[in-house]
């Protein structure tokens, strides 16, 4: 019994940390070696953004380890580019900028005790085009209640990677958080956990310097 009963309390614990996944999904074929340069964009309650330095920071050290050039919207003119309303003038500045992908982590919901469900990624989504395309995900994400305004017990989180040859999607990642309270533990554990799916998923792959064209 008593075996069980810390069984239990190592369970709850560890529900207090760790990050759980809840859905995944990626392109059948993806071409890997294509993203050398990636765009990192964390969208984030006001309440929090303090998160999204230490979430683009370790994304960016872990890809640059990886042989990737990693660029921080949040420390970077690409921030600017991403507030324009212009869908073409803003995708082609970051064609033109040689920016090969963009990958966008978003917080969407915190719940207390409520019952409420949040919008999770489904397959039928792939047919959406403001879901599927990255500019129209990133002007639905700013534009809708989805980025919620307060810091609950309860975050859940979403990582999305677009290919910006053509703007779609080809990598989703839900997951959940229980009671963040350290923002550089946390962005720390889900920052290698992205890295560790990508790559698995073959989105990444480590690039050497004879890879690059």
């Amino acid at each position: 019994m008593k075996k069980y009963q810390w069984f239990v309390l190592f369970m709850v614990i560890s529900a207090c940390t760790a990050t759980h996944v809840t859905n995944e999904w990626h392109t059948p074929d993806p071409l890997p070696s294509r993203y050398r340069r990636i765009l990192l964009v964390g969208i984030l309650p006001d309440s929090v953004q303090q998160w999204r330095s230490e979430l683009e920071s370790n994304l960016a050290a872990k890809l640059e380890l990886m042989g990737h050039t990693a660029i921080k919207s949040s420390t970077s003119p690409y921030h600017e580019i991403l507030k324009e309303k212009d869908e073409k003038a803003a995708v082609l500045s970051l064609q033109d900028a040689a920016v090969d992908a963009v990958l966008i982590i978003t917080m969407h919901v915190g719940i207390t005790d409520t019952k409420e469900t949040p919008c999770w990624f489904d397959y039928y989504l792939l047919q959406d085009p403001e879901y599927t395309y990255f500019w129209q995900y990133y002007q639905l994400t700013l534009s809708t209640g989805s980025v919620p305004k307060d810091n609950r017990k309860v975050f859940y989180w979403e990582a999305n990677f677009y290919d910006m040859r053509d703007c779609r999607l080809i990598y989703s990642l839900q997951s959940a958080a229980i009671d963040i309270r350290n923002a550089t533990t946390f962005s720390h554990r889900y920052s290698r956990e992205i890295m560790k799916r990508l790559e698995k998923a073959g989105i990444i792959i480590t690039l050497y310097p004879s890879d690059v064209e």
